[in-house]
Parts: C-alpha cells; structure tokens; sequence
C-alpha cells in the first residue's frame, strides 16, 4: 500500500492499485472539503483524474456540507480490473440437467441459482443421448490502474478436451454419448465413465461399499454403513452417521448428518443442502446451501454458504469463506479460520527453536573437537576415532536443521493460498463468533452487519499488520479491533544427543 501526504489530506492506493482512498488528517483540525484542494491532493499523488474521479469528489464535497461523511477511509478513485481469462465450460443439455439426481434449490430470486453440475455433480446418460456442448475458453481484458496504467492479464484460458464415451455431433458443437454411463467435467475435459448404481439405500441389502469407479445412490446412506471410492459420489437424499471417503467429489441432495461422529472426505469438492453435527473435509470447494449447524469443516479450498447460517462447530477454508450469517443470536460459540492454519505457523516457530539448538550443539562440537582434529598425529587410535565420530555427528547435526527447515517451507507453501482470502458475509455476523486469519482474531462485542469483506492486512514498511472490514455497498473500510491468536502445541521431544556429545569430546 502506498500513500502521499497533502497539508490536511492523505491519499492512499491499495496494494492492487484499484481503489484509492482519502484519509482526512485529524491533527489539522477542522478540514474544509472543496473539490480544488482534493484533486490537488490525488494529483500529487499522480492518480489518473477522469470523469468518474471527478464525479466521486463531487459526491464526497456534497455528503461534507451535508454532514453525511462516512467514518474511516473515502473511496475517491476506482481503477478497471482485469477481466479473467475465462476457462471453456461445459453446459449440460436440457434433459440430462432436469433428471440430475442432485436439482438445485429454487432460490427467492430466480437469478441466483446454485449450480450442481458446475459443482462437479454426477449426471446420468444413455447411449446416443446429446449430453450437452462446450462453450470455447474466451481470454481476458487487461485492467486500467488508479494511476492510468495497464494491468495485464495473467495466465491464458483453459479448453476442454473430448474424452471417452463422447462423440462430437456432426454440428460440430452438441457432444453425444457413445456409452451409458455418468458425465464427467474434470478439469482437463469431459468424459463418459461407467459406474456403480444404487437403486435405494446403502444399508444391509448391500452392505458397506469400496469401489473404484463413479457412485451414485439413489436414497441414503444408513448409519454405520461406509463408502469409499476412488471416484466421484452423488446421493440422492442424504449421508448419516458413516465414514465417507472419496477420490473426487461428493454431491448430496439432502444433507448430511453425522451425529458427532459421521465424516466426509473428499478430494475433490463437496456439495450438500445442509450439514449437522458433522466432520467435513475437502481438498475443493465446500457448497452448502442451506445451513451448517455444530460441524467442523476443513477445506483446502473456499467454504460457500452464499444463501446460508454457519452456526456453532469450527469451520477453516484456506480459501476463504462466503456466508450470509456467521453466528446466531443466541451467540453460539462459532469458530472461523482462513488463509494458513495457524497451528502450521506454530509448528514452524517452533522449529525455528529446535533448529537454533541443533546448529547450537553442532558448532559446540566443533569448536571443541576442531583444535584435536588439526594435530590428528597427537592423538591415539581410539582418540582419533571417537574425534572423526564426533565430527560426524556435527554433520549430521546440521543435516537435521536442514531437513526441518525444508519441511517447515514445504508445510507453509501447502498450507498458502494464491491470494488473499477473506471473509465475505452479506447479511450479519452475531457476537460469539471468533474470525481467526493465521495468527491474529476478532471476536465481535455486538451484532457487525453486512455486506462485508474482512480480510488481513500484511505487515509492510511503517504499517502493522492487521484486520480490515470493507463495506461492499459504499466502499469504506476500517480496521478491526484483534488480538493474537494463541495456539498450544505440545513441547518437542527432547534428544540428549544434541546437548551432551560436545560435553563428551571435552
């Protein structure tokens, strides 16, 4: 982030260069807003000045004399983004998408609408049906800074590729299956698989299940009743109290129930209606379109709860998470994590520790053993010995430090995500809740109401690091009252032979 100071006005950029703030500077007293003294502040601060700045600075003179200012930092200029390079997509055909097993729920406005099928669920076809078509990748637009200045575009748009069990038609867009089977979107193209049906339940008529190709079960999975498959799992009505484990991804149409002690774990993404008192774990997306209530949820991706309460229980998303409440008002103790688990951060202080004590004995070794190892003549066989024994174990010393270092960066370059992610909640977050990013936490002392953004700001020249909510109607932003994120971890174990051994040479 970057600022330039003007005798009573502060403009600041954010580290995108997309937004530029106004900040007016206590310190002067009383500060009359006049449209001259503000574009002269953003001219100093070299930001592209254009229509819609000038209308900006406009508004912000009129809501000045009008006594109307937001609190905190005043959005006056906005860049153009990137338009994204967009992935081809495939778009399933009418009849396949109105007979998937998993429908998505009919929404208050008919423009927003969950898409399962996008979400990786399973849809069934027959030999020789028109399964859908793919809609070409299309490349991005580059963006416009608050300085006037390109942003490119990062990255090039993804195609799809036509693989088994499908044939293109002779319009040279409609894809036809070849097989019967169950359409797969994976991220290299679009397939036809076999799979294993299940008619009712998963329960004694037959039993536990452990496949290697795509599931689909029509009713429920019973309590106590496992399934694990290398491949994808759809069910038609919902999972109780079992133990799921999944090579790709798992849509529910009902929910998911687990009674303290059902888990879910997925590769690829999960997507339910609703999930209680349940384990959930994913390497994508988590969807939930209703509620999550009492659950511990774990993805290495986002959590998605557009229309939807997380209630109770622990949710960590990587990611980031979008919901329309956090909490309840009863103030049910909800914890709620982004970005790198904070126990990973943990773990590499310390192993900083232990690796300052590892170099600590080595070079103690060698300060005591090194004089001896110059007059090697001096010494006796078994003095010689044990000294080149002792040298080794310095080596070996070192050697350990750099494997735990490798493992700590290792751990945290898994545990990043590629941007910055954040918690967006469009409705309110309720006291009880605790927002957790990495190594600080927020807990609210009254009811924070949405549209919201808050994200972590990282520590750079002369600006601490710290929590941000930005209002997503007027652009506004403050900081958040936190405090640090404590974590227990056990103590490591302890090994006398990286204290004792240079004790012994002496």
């Amino acid at each position: 982030m970057t600022s330039t100071a003007a005798p009573a006005l502060t403009v600041t950029v954010d580290d995108d260069r997309l937004q530029a703030f106004l900040k007016l500077d206590a310190r002067h007293g009383a500060v009359e807003l006049t449209a001259p003294s503000i574009l002269t502040a953003l001219g100093e601060a070299k930001i592209n000045i254009n229509e819609d700045v000038r209308r900006a600075v406009d508004e912000l003179c009129e809501k000045h004399q009008a006594g109307d200012l937001d609190e905190g930092d005043l959005l006056v200029a906005r860049g153009t983004p990137v338009q994204p390079s967009v992935d081809a997509e495939f778009v399933s055909s009418e009849s396949v998408a109105s007979r998937s097993d998993t429908p998505p729920e009919q929404a208050d406005d008919p423009n927003d609408r969950v898409d399962y099928f996008a979400q990786c669920r399973l849809a069934i076809v027959e030999e020789g049906e028109v399964v859908g078509a793919i809609v070409p990748a299309r490349p991005g637009v580059p963006g416009i800074d608050v300085f006037g200045q390109p942003i490119p575009v990062i990255g090039t748009p993804h195609p799809l590729t036509v693989g088994e069990g499908l044939r293109i038609g002779d319009d040279q867009k409609t894809l036809h299956a070849t097989i019967a089977g169950v359409v797969r979107v994976n991220p290299d193209g679009v397939k036809v698989a076999d799979l294993l049906e299940i008619h009712g339940d998963v329960d004694f008529d037959c039993g536990c299940i452990n496949a290697a190709c795509d599931v689909v079960v029509k009713g429920t999975i019973r309590d106590r009743f496992d399934v694990e498959t290398t491949k994808s799992l759809s069910v038609g009505e919902a999972i109780e109290n079992c133990q799921i484990a999944v090579g790709e991804n798992v849509a529910v149409a009902g929910g998911i129930a687990g009674k303290e002690h059902g888990v879910v774990t997925a590769k690829g993404h999960i997507v339910c209606k609703y999930c209680e008192a349940a384990t959930l774990n994913a390497e994508g997306d988590i969807t939930i379109t209703k509620e999550s209530i009492g659950s511990n949820i774990r993805t290495m991706s986002r959590l998605r709860i557009p229309r939807g309460a997380l209630i109770g229980g622990t949710a960590h998303a990587r990611g980031g998470v979008e919901a329309r409440e956090l909490g309840s008002d009863a103030e049910v103790p909800t914890r709620v994590f982004i970005g790198l688990d904070p126990v990973v951060l943990a773990e590499a202080a310390q192993v900083d520790g232990q690796v300052e004590k590892l170099r600590q004995s080595a070079e103690k070794i060698r300060s005591a053993v090194g004089p001896l190892m110059n007059n090697l003549k001096r010494l006796s066989p078994s003095q010689r010995e044990r000294a080149t024994e002792l040298m080794f174990q310095a080596d070996s010393l070192e050697g350990e430090a750099d494997e735990l270092i490798a493992n700590k960066e290792a751990a945290i370059e898994e545990g990043s995500w590629h941007e910055e992610p954040a918690i967006a909640v469009s409705d309110r977050i309720h006291p009880g809740t605790i927002l957790i990013s990495e190594d600080i936490e927020f807990a609210p002392r009254q009811t924070l109401r949405g549209p919201v953004k808050i994200f972590k700001r990282r520590k750079s020249a002369g600006v601490p690091s710290g929590l941000v909510c930005q209002n997503l109607l007027s652009g506004s932003r403050r900081e958040l009252p936190y405090r640090s994120h404590e974590v227990e971890l056990p103590d490591p174990p302890q090994d006398e032979e990286t204290t004792d051994p240079a004790e012994k040479s002496s």
